[in-house]
């Protein structure tokens, strides 16, 4: 027998039938092959198809008498179509395409508005079922959460829902990476918070695998969608680029727009979500120049809704048009130190839309500003200022009462229908209720006040407080003016003046908005506040009061926030509002004498101090930073050599003919002040965390950034000195600096001061925990001190984020007396002969006396 050999190695018989099954095997393997392919080209060459019918059994299975409805668009986020007469639609099958979302319109709801598109065969159908047509409603947007850990900002939210019949959430991207994208899908659903949520993506939701979106499209939905609500056309819309690659450009998405608007009325108001705002001009006008231009203004665009910088902003990009909102960070303070809020959106029935900001984490908090003990506000009239701040991060405060009684008669809580003795306070901002009171009599007697605060699911919150009344009154003598931050141009905050404590309250107003970082100024007898409104920014003003009486003598509308420092000079007030807006007012009176455009407009928002030294103010950033006469609104020369950068909130500082200046995340700044010319630019050692505002005392610069204390030379931006320490320079504060000591607010406790040789800490002054997280990136039981401290004497005053005025010994931070606010105070103080004057978030402007 001959024997041979196969290829493999196999032996056989000559003349034998062989089959070599390795060959067989790899045909096989071929044939199987080219039939999934052709399974595979023929399934996918198919176009989608579908139907969207009424599902009148709630089971989602479609019925023989269940119709399909007619004119209900559908799209895969590159076609977009609308049903037929029996509800049938088909769609062009797009190998790009992953998913099939079907339009929800008014009176309609579908329980699964997308499908994933997969190889099978079959129909991609909808079922649609009937709800109530809205004519009014609110939603709630938030953002950047950047998180994968449940705390209270969820609970707050999903208390706001119930109690407000809220219509939808939105969430506008930067959930943040795998663990934040599956926490939020778990926590953050339509069954946890039993409303419809909605998302889009944000450049930290691109994330490993296939390509950047697919862990976003599996778990939370599709890239593009739309829906209506009362009048209103919503549309959810991706940021095209991320950490992965994505393979849907923001040229898909304008295209796609493009489509989906051809079905809807032009008129119809549209509101747009995405994580950024793809255009900074006028005119909302998308690939301008191009052959896809895309005018939004044309389609009755009413707002841009986003996220991304971290920051707090309402524009109007032209007068009664569109809109563009951003809102900062509902679990943790913003990048520029925005404080942490989610915000809803109301629509009433004739489609025009308001905003209000809701802070995250407080939880029934109250406090009777006035009166208390040693602290009775007279006003001109006469009367008697009543005023309580009170908050709920859940839940709307409806009305606010209450009852001053004489302890001779008795004290006792009434219920709400008895009125007697009971006086409705008006609501003046979202934190603060005032109303005035008349004693009974002149003479020293001893009461006690109570106040009720309802909530919108009438749960009530309470406080009592006693007091003596007085009609005797120290008297105010501010005779010296404040002109900058510290009092100063370099925020040397250092007065001789001696307080006699306790500090006694002689009047306060409320400024009829939020105040943020911007601290009184003091001129002539007068004292200046401004006020920041990201709400709807209609309530954005300068105001002027009488030093001694608190009286109001004017107030000027900007048209957007004043978030910080501003300036007085020679009888002009000098203002920057958040897009740049540069105001100059006549102190006096108030009329605008120069309104000039520095040529900002831009993200993230102007939210620093300027500062002034005699004829020249200074203000702005990055290439719109520009030095104005103040006598003649003249820009003296603008900066020519650094742009960018993130918000952040310091206070610009003078010193030896330098101006210092920063930009958030890229570097710290020396200009000559003359000429604008770049001296230097700070960029090592942690100083590029730029909240932290610079002081100049003895011919050097001091600024805290990260967790270091530096001493720098104004000339060169030579580190002359630099330690770390245990604490973190988050926060606005400029350093106070002594004959022996380093003195500055901390982003995370309290108050701190430093040996000014070996900055190793002599005294801390832990505050109680921050009532308003602001601190970037953290919402951790922080004591926050935003405002920078002042030596009066030797007692050392600021304010800070746990709604306290605080004067402690300079010697050993000793708590010497302090003052309860309930809202947090970001103000730093302002001194004039013996007054101290100060203002609160809740907009309340305070003037203390401090001896006779």
């Amino acid at each position: 027998m001959i024997i041979k050999k196969t290829k493999s190695g196999e032996e056989y018989p000559v003349g034998a039938i062989y089959v070599d099954t390795s060959v067989a095997l790899h045909g096989l393997k071929i044939f199987l092959v080219f039939l999934l392919l052709t399974f595979s080209f023929s399934s996918f060459s198919k176009d989608i198809q579908g139907v969207v019918y009424l599902d009148k059994n709630n089971n989602g299975i479609r019925d023989k008498e269940e119709p399909g409805l007619k004119g209900i668009v559908v799209s895969d986020g590159f076609s977009v179509v609308s049903t037929n007469g029996e509800g049938s639609y088909v769609i062009p099958r797009n190998k790009r395409a992953r998913m099939i979302v079907v339009h929800q319109p008014v009176g309609y709801y579908v329980k699964h508005y997308f499908k994933q598109i997969t190889g099978a065969s079959g129909s991609y159908d909808f079922a649609l079922l009937p709800r109530e047509k809205k004519t009014s409603f609110s939603f709630i947007h938030i953002t950047d959460t950047e998180t994968y850990l449940m705390k209270d900002w969820v609970n707050n939210l999903k208390d706001y829902i119930a109690r407000q019949n809220i219509a939808f959430l939105i969430h506008t991207g930067d959930i943040c990476y795998t663990k934040g994208l599956k926490w939020h899908a778990r926590n953050v659903n339509d069954s946890t918070m039993d409303c419809r949520v909605y998302y889009t993506i944000g450049n930290h939701d691109y994330v490993d695998g296939d390509y950047g979106e697919q862990l976003f499209e599996n778990i939370l939905g599709p890239l593009t969608y739309s829906f209506e609500v009362g009048k209103f056309l919503f549309i959810g819309t991706p940021m095209g680029y991320g950490d992965k690659k994505s393979t849907y450009k923001p040229e898909d998405t304008y295209r796609w727009l493009r489509k989906l608007l051809e079905f809807f009325p032009k008129d119809q108001p549209k509101i747009i979500f995405n994580h950024n705002l793809p255009v900074q001009t006028e005119q909302f006008i998308l690939l301008e120049g191009t052959e896809d231009e895309l005018d939004l203004d044309e389609s009755n665009l009413k707002a841009w809704i986003y996220g991304h910088w971290h920051v707090s902003m309402n524009r109007e990009h032209t007068p009664g048009g569109t809109r563009s909102i951003c809102s900062s960070v509902a679990t943790h303070g913003g990048i520029d130190s925005s404080p942490a809020y989610y915000r809803v959106i109301h629509v009433d029935e004739e489609g025009n839309f308001t905003s209000k900001i809701r802070y995250t984490y407080i939880h029934r908090k109250i406090a009777i500003v006035s009166p208390k003990k040693g602290s009775i506000p007279k006003n001109p009239d006469g009367s008697y200022t009543v005023s309580v701040n009170v908050y709920d991060s859940g839940s709307e405060i409806d009305s606010v009462r209450c009852s001053i009684l004489d302890n001779a008669h008795g004290i006792g809580w009434k219920t709400r229908y008895e009125d007697e003795n009971w006086q409705d306070l008006q609501q003046k901002t979202d934190w603060n209720w005032s109303g005035h009171w008349t004693p009974l009599t002149d003479t020293i007697s001893d009461y006690t006040i109570l106040v009720e605060a309802y909530t919108s699911d009438n749960r009530v919150i309470r406080e009592k407080l006693k007091f003596r009344f007085s009609p005797e009154t120290r008297e105010g003598k501010p005779v010296t003016d404040w002109t900058n931050l510290g009092g100063n141009p370099v925020h040397d905050a250092r007065t001789d003046a001696s307080l006699k404590l306790p500090l006694q309250m002689l009047w306060v107003q409320n400024a009829g908005s939020n105040i943020f970082m911007t601290s009184p100024i003091v001129e002539d007898g007068r004292v200046f506040i401004a006020t920041t409104d990201d709400n709807n920014s209609t309530e954005n003003k300068i105001l002027a009061y009488d030093a001694k009486s608190g009286k109001e003598l004017w107030q000027f509308t900007t048209r957007y926030s004043i978030k910080n420092t501003i300036i007085v000079s020679n009888g002009r007030i000098v203002a920057t509002d958040n897009l740049g807006y540069t105001y100059i007012l006549d102190a006096a009176t108030g009329k605008l004498l120069h309104d000039i455009d520095i040529g900002f407009k831009r993200l993230p928002g102007f939210s620093y101090g300027i500062v002034q030294q005699g004829d020249t103010v200074f203000a702005g950033f990055g290439q719109s930073l520009s030095a104005i006469k103040i006598s003649t609104g003249k820009i003296l020369w603008k900066n020519k050599d650094w742009r960018g950068g993130e918000g952040s909130i310091p206070t610009m500082t003078l010193g030896d003919g330098v101006l210092v200046t920063s930009s958030n995340w890229r570097a710290l700044y020396g200009h000559d002040s003359k000429t604008g010319k770049l001296l230097w630019a700070k960029k090592d050692e942690g100083i590029t965390a730029r909240q932290g505002t610079a002081s100049w005392q003895d011919g050097k610069f001091y600024v805290c950034s990260a967790n270091r204390i530096f001493v720098m030379d104004p000339k060169t931006g030579e580190t002359l000195k630099s330690i770390p320490t245990e604490f973190s320079f988050s926060a606005a504060s400029a350093p106070l600096v002594t004959e022996n000591l380093i003195i500055v607010g901390t982003g995370d406790r309290g108050l701190v001061a430093f040996d000014k040789e070996t900055f190793h800490p002599v005294w801390q002054v832990e505050t109680g925990t921050s009532v308003v997280y602001t601190t970037p990136y953290h919402a951790d039981g922080e004591q926050t001190v935003e405002s920078s401290p002042v030596l009066a004497g030797e007692l050392v005053l600021f304010g800070a984020s746990d709604g306290f005025l605080y004067a402690v010994d300079s010697k050993d931070g000793c708590i010497k007396w302090k003052f309860k606010t309930g809202a947090p105070v970001f103000s730093s103080v302002a001194i004039s002969g013996n007054m101290v004057f100060v203002a609160d978030f809740a907009g309340n402007v305070y003037g203390f006396v401090g001896n006779n």
